[in-house]
């Protein structure tokens, strides 16, 4: 990949999940989620768990970790809004709005 964004690490320390994309795609153009433990010895980026945006047709943003329960939660633009998404959930939004939730500006702002 040629851009990496947005590291979390999980509250419980091991795994972390980032944002990655390349050119000439910008983050609110197409963005990808991914997750690594951090025992893993893989480098490789396609090596790391895909949890959003498998076709590289859709923004994904500001991951987030829940601070007592470790599940992750992310914006995409899947729905044509950034709505908030939960990893392992794969009906939608965990509440679909027809209203953005999140800023299309650069994540670097």
């Amino acid at each position: 990949r040629d851009f990496y964004a947005a590291p979390r690490i999980s509250p419980d320390g091991t795994k972390l999940a980032y944002i990655t994309w390349n050119h000439p795609n910008m983050p609110w153009d197409s963005t990808e989620l991914r997750l690594r433990a951090l025992d893993s010895a893989a480098a490789n980026t396609d090596e790391h768990e895909l949890i959003s945006n498998p076709n590289n047709d859709t923004s994904v943003i500001q991951p987030l970790w829940h601070p007592h329960s470790g599940e992750l939660f992310y914006l995409s633009d899947e729905t044509g809004f950034y709505n908030i998404h939960k990893a392992g959930k794969t009906d939608g939004p965990v509440l679909k709005m027809e209203a953005e939730f999140g800023d299309k500006a650069p994540g670097w702002r």
